[in-house]
């Protein structure tokens, strides 16, 4: 071996391991980093498949996860639509820690008892009325009218008997002053017309919009107004007050033949943790955007551009007007200025 081959050998023996590990680790460093990026990347990215949960055949819930199917199936993410009793379900079984569902359409007012500390809101979708049908020889503005009667409440799981208990209970009634029935909304109407009940609650998750239709086509059945609704507001503060304007429902028959206030609740969508879509508002209406409504968006969290120009029929949700008086409404204003009324159209009510 030469003197210059030996002197060479010398020096990468000299090399120390602080000069590899002032060179490697930062290399290391980088990959470990990449590899993390990559891996949030795959974890984030849009899934496949996804189960909704919405309500029973024909309702307003129903036919609006329908419409949202449509939609998001559209963009290549398959939707499962998988039917409850309402509201209250929805809610209990989003809530369950191994949940069989990723969203659902979950009335305000429902959290009572249910934790929901894990699960995402979505947006609001539209406000939601209860409409009080009643079958009586004189007109009635209050809930107290309706002691000692018949009352329909909606099937135990809907968010119509949970709310119908809450506003039966601020007025100190119950099962004690009252016949409450749970029967779903097309057996409380026909039970209705043939004079077996005196009154029944009827909302958009457990009724169909045929239903409540026909209810005001029958002769004798009369939609309460609450003369209340302003202090139904201030005291349950997860009230809307919402006025049905004169003709609303039927300008060539007057229906109703005067202004009617109701109260509703808000319609939220919600997911469990981890679940996609990552925000859901209402669809277009008429192909006119409004602007406060969060919108659709199945491929992680980002509006796909074949998405916005995307309409969907009329009926579907309420008025841009409606979403954002809704939206203000109850957006922590003071108790009084909550009470303010609503617009309210048939598509927001799906009563028409």
């Amino acid at each position: 071996m030469s003197d210059a081959d030996g002197t060479r050998l010398a020096r990468l023996r000299a090399v120390s391991w602080r000069d590899v590990l002032s060179v490697g680790v930062p290399v290391a460093l980088v990959v470990v980093a990449a590899g993390a990026f990559a891996a949030k990347l795959m974890q984030s990215a849009p899934p496949s498949h996804f189960r909704m949960i919405s309500g029973s055949a024909g309702s307003s819930y129903r036919n609006l996860a329908e419409k949202y199917k449509k939609i998001i199936e559209s963009h290549g993410v398959k939707v499962e639509i998988v039917p409850s009793e309402g509201a209250l379900d929805n809610l209990e079984r989003l809530a369950e820690p191994r949940s069989a569902v990723d969203v659902g359409f979950v009335q305000g007012g429902l959290a009572d008892g249910v934790d929901i500390s894990t699960l995402v809101s979505l947006g609001t979708v539209f406000t939601q009325p209860l409409m009080v049908y009643y079958r009586l020889p004189q007109p009635i503005d209050r809930l107290t009218a309706l002691r000692g009667k018949r009352i329909a409440i909606g099937p135990a799981g809907s968010g119509t008997h949970a709310l119908a208990l809450k506003l039966l209970k601020a007025n100190d009634m119950d099962e004690k002053s009252a016949t409450l029935v749970t029967e779903h909304g097309e057996e409380a109407a026909r039970s209705l017309v043939a004079g077996k009940l005196d009154a029944a609650f009827l909302m958009g998750d457990s009724a169909t919009p045929q239903v409540m239709r026909g209810l005001r086509e029958a002769p004798g059945v009369r939609l309460m107004s609450f003369r209340q609704a302003d202090g139904y507001v201030r005291r349950l503060k997860f009230l809307t007050h919402l006025t049905l304007p004169e003709g609303a429902m039927d300008l060539g028959k007057d229906y109703p033949s005067e202004n009617v206030s109701l109260v509703g609740s808000r319609c939220r969508a919600r997911r469990a943790p981890g679940s996609a879509p990552r925000a859901v508002g209402p669809p277009h209406r008429g192909g006119a955007r409004d602007p406060t409504a969060a919108r659709h968006v199945p491929h992680g969290g980002r509006v796909p551009r074949a998405a916005r120009s995307t309409t969907s029929p009329s009926a579907a949700t309420p008025s841009a007007t409606t979403s954002r008086a809704a939206s203000s409404s109850t957006s922590g204003s003071p108790s009084g200025s909550r009470a303010s009324s609503t617009a309210c159209s048939s598509s927001c009510c799906r009563c028409s």
